[in-house]
């Protein structure tokens, strides 16, 4: 008999998002935040999307943490070659043994109490009730993921558990992750399904003044413009810079609270985005911000949204970690006994919206495993092109990353225009 598995979690931030991880299995198969974390998630996070842009010229946005977290809990089940395959490409190989104990701390950190934002996690698993999947691996799993456990029966309600399962995300990412698992994704070969959640929702430190948004152009890669909804604002004391050598600036718009902020690189050039995605590390960033200084910015940020939703097992296996997903080769024995076990599918999605308040976004990632002075003013004008990135200053872990490319045209019987 086959048998399957599941994972995923989701989170919401003024962000949200949700990730999914499905796991196919046959025959019974299947406090304070380290800086070494966000090193991790970060250095992770850059590889993961340079591989997702250089094969897309679309909006992108994904959730660096959520995808980390959930590959961190697959790589708890692995062993051999595959779980060094798998430390490598999360960047995880400097602290193997206690990468899990890092995520705890971290969760622990989201879940303490914040009266200006709201960012929460939470991590479910539904493991089957014929008891394929190890207890040592549940039990560590609640240990350091917090993982609420609740028993499904895959063999006989196995639709009534996916529809439980994707109203749980929905009501988890208030609404913007809906269906997260495809309809027909959980069968009699379920053995179990993992979800994490996560959630953010944060105004501005300094809002928008809705009276202050006009309509304007927004220039695309291909020249072509856009008419947008662009919020403009004379900020003082914000976070500002240049960088030559990216050939870009930087501005830092902190949430109440200013724990957690966005940070948008914005390319000199029209049509300069490209250069700067090339260049994107973990040394760049640092560099970016140490550059960075407090000022006086006229800024015009357009409102946006995006929705956006990757297979990403590809991606992975490209970035080193090609055994887990081979039937030949994959050890994931630390989830169970049986052998031949592989993850086949990794799937994400993503929602993000930014507006005069604040910001929104969800997303959600799924895998499957089968066997076998007087200050000086700046202008800082985002009409084209751009990168952002939502960071928690506490722990400096990439909560969010993505691009903006092609925005949703205004309405331009609403709102003033400046054309």
């Amino acid at each position: 008999m086959k048998r399957s598995f599941l994972l995923f979690g989701n989170k919401e931030f003024t962000y949200s998002y949700a990730v999914l991880l499905l796991c196919w299995m046959q025959d019974l198969v299947l406090a304070r935040m380290s800086s070494e974390l966000a090193i991790s998630i970060n250095e992770f996070a850059f590889d993961l999307y340079q591989q997702i842009g250089a094969s897309s010229a679309d909006d992108i946005f994904l959730s660096p943490f959520s995808i980390s977290t959930v590959m961190s809990m697959v790589y708890l089940g692995s062993k051999g070659e595959t779980a060094k395959q798998m430390s490598r490409t999360l960047k995880m190989e400097n602290m193997p043994k206690i990468i899990h104990e890092k995520f705890e701390e971290y969760i622990k950190l989201i879940k303490a109490e914040n009266t200006n934002v709201t960012l929460t996690t939470a991590n479910r698993l539904y493991p089957h009730t014929g008891k394929e999947i190890l207890d040592e691996y549940i039990m560590t799993c609640f240990k350091h993921y917090k993982t609420d456990v609740v028993p499904a029966d895959y063999a006989e309600r196995a639709s009534d558990v996916e529809k439980e399962i994707n109203s749980w995300i929905e009501k988890e990412t208030k609404g913007k992750i809906k269906n997260l698992i495809p309809s027909g994704s959980l069968s009699p070969l379920t053995v179990l399904v993992l979800v994490n959640a996560i959630y953010f929702k944060g105004d501005w430190a300094m809002k928008f003044k809705p009276e202050n948004t006009v309509v304007q152009p927004f220039y695309k890669l291909d020249g072509d413009a856009a008419k947008v909804y662009m919020m403009k604002s004379r900020m003082e004391r914000t976070w500002y810079g240049e960088d030559q050598s990216l050939d870009c600036k930087a501005l830092q718009l902190p949430y109440k609270g200013e724990d957690l902020y966005m940070l948008v690189l914005l390319p000199n050039k029209m049509d300069g985005l490209p250069a700067l995605e090339s260049k994107l590390s973990m040394t760049t960033l640092k560099l970016i911000q140490n550059n960075m200084s407090s000022g006086l910015v006229e800024v015009s940020l357009p409102k946006f949204k995006i929705e956006a939703s990757f297979e990403l097992s590809k991606v992975l296996s490209k970035l080193g970690m090609s055994d887990v997903f081979d039937e030949n080769k994959a050890d994931l024995s630390g989830m169970t006994n049986q052998k031949n076990v592989y993850l086949s599918q990794v799937f994400h999605k993503a929602f993000v919206e930014v507006n005069e308040e604040g910001t929104e976004a969800a997303a959600a990632t799924g895998a499957v495993i089968k066997k076998r002075s007087l200050p000086v003013m700046h202008s800082f004008d985002a009409d084209h092109p751009f990168l952002f990135l939502i960071m928690d200053k506490r722990s400096g872990v990439i909560l969010f990353l993505g691009r903006l490319v092609a925005p949703t045209a205004a309405d331009t019987k609403q709102g003033k225009d400046e054309l």
